[in-house]
């Protein structure tokens, strides 16, 4: 059955691509969660592609819980560091080197909005379908090298149905094929007034898709809730494991990453924290072209729940290295003479980073180098301290986890 949250949440128009400062495709989304799930599949990506290539075929793609087709435009977006700077293409996968996407979902509006967005594109395909009772897929489809689900499709799913899915997948799957899988993290900053010392069975919150909703409009509008499973990195392993029991293939665990730790939707809601705090819309006006950002508010004021040592120890040493960031970037564009703060390792590269960036900005003839420059790349650094940072383990609005069939 179609939640009437999506096509409620489709209505506002926010759904549309892109957007800026609101919206599902705001900047946060395009140019910090999507690159973040990039960095960590890379290696990945490039593995998969060289094996297609050996094969003599191009790479092959399943997308559960598609959207309209935002996994095609993640995926095909990844670029490949090591590239030289006179490459015309960097990227990891690109369009030609894929064989088949097949994005499913169960929102047909969705689905209906990326085949028009993809009209022209053989290689996209989508259908309609659901995965709660396994893998909706015909009978004879050849097998995937990545099967991909993002932005907590998982936690759609109880712990029964998920692992009934992953076991499907394995069995789908040759060895060697790669599978990521996204769920709602158990203890994210953004909804501290559910967190719990440990996780049980289906363990789910109440979500509500508040976030794309004028706050002036807000009071007035009646949110349609639905069940979410909330995970860390301990009954993520027992999923995985469960699977494999149930596979006629091995699953395996290969790693898990927290994904937007402080910048998650419901940061400025206040849906499940009673005193939000608008730094989403702060980044996305850092990565906005010709907007300047009053630095004041990218500070984050982080309150620690009394019981929870681990959640708070990881919050607050990721709260120091923030703010120092934010304060120092401040200090050397006001033109005043300070030490780059102490901290881990990549503190210090971020704060060497904007320091060489504010003092080789300065000589550029440009409308306005801070807007424009500075700010995005501090985005970019504070980006970076989440992603180095993190651990994995469910403190972030969303928990991915990449495995392999072995």
């Amino acid at each position: 059955m179609v939640n009437k949250s999506y096509e409620q949440a489709q209505q506002t128009g926010l759904y549309e691509k892109p957007a800026s400062l609101r919206g599902k495709y705001d900047n946060v989304r395009r140019f910090w969660e999507d690159e973040i799930t990039c960095l960590f599949l890379k290696p990945h990506l490039e593995d998969i592609r060289k094996h297609a290539e050996s094969a003599e075929r191009g790479v092959r793609i399943l997308d559960l819980g598609c959207g309209s087709g935002d996994g095609y435009e993640l995926l095909t977006s990844a670029a490949d560091r090591k590239a030289a700077s006179s490459e015309q293409d960097n990227r990891l996968l690109p369009d030609n080197s894929i064989e088949t996407y097949l994005g499913i979902d169960i929102n047909p509006g969705l689905l209906e909005q990326g085949r028009a967005v993809f009209r022209k594109n053989e290689r996209v395909q989508f259908q309609e379908g659901s995965f709660s009772e396994g893998l909706p897929l015909a009978e004879g489809e050849k097998p995937f090298d990545l099967y991909l689900s993002t932005y907590g499709t998982f936690s759609h799913c109880t712990d029964k149905e998920s692992i009934k899915l992953l076991a499907d997948i394995a069995d789908h799957a040759n060895q060697g094929a790669i599978v990521v899988s996204d769920w709602l993290g158990w203890q994210a900053y953004e909804w501290q007034n559910l967190w719990t010392e440990t996780l049980a069975e289906d363990q789910v919150m109440q979500y509500i898709i508040s976030y794309l909703t004028d706050p002036e409009e807000k009071e007035n509008t009646e949110f349609d809730p639905f069940e979410l499973r909330l995970m860390n990195k301990n009954t993520i392993q027992a999923i995985v494991n469960n699977a494999a029991q149930q596979s006629n293939n091995n699953l395996k665990l290969l790693s898990t990453f927290d994904r937007s730790v402080f910048i998650g939707r419901h940061m400025e809601t206040g849906d499940y924290y009673p005193k939000p705090q608008p730094i989403r819309w702060v980044m996305n006006s850092l990565l906005e072209q010709g907007l300047r950002t009053d630095l004041k508010r990218a500070f984050i004021k982080y309150e620690p729940r009394q019981g929870f040592q681990a959640a708070n120890s990881y919050f607050e040493q990721l709260v120091r290295c923030w703010n120092s960031l934010v304060q120092y970037v401040s200090e050397i564009m006001a033109g005043n003479n300070v030490f780059p703060p102490a901290g881990p390792p990549a503190l210090q590269r971020a704060a060497g980073t904007m320091q060489q960036l504010v003092r080789a900005t300065a000589i550029l003839d440009l409308e306005d180098v801070r807007a424009n420059i500075i700010e995005p790349q501090l985005a970019y650094q504070l980006r970076g301290l989440e992603a180095e940072l993190q651990k994995g383990e469910g403190r972030a609005h969303g928990i991915v986890a990449i495995m392999q069939v072995v």
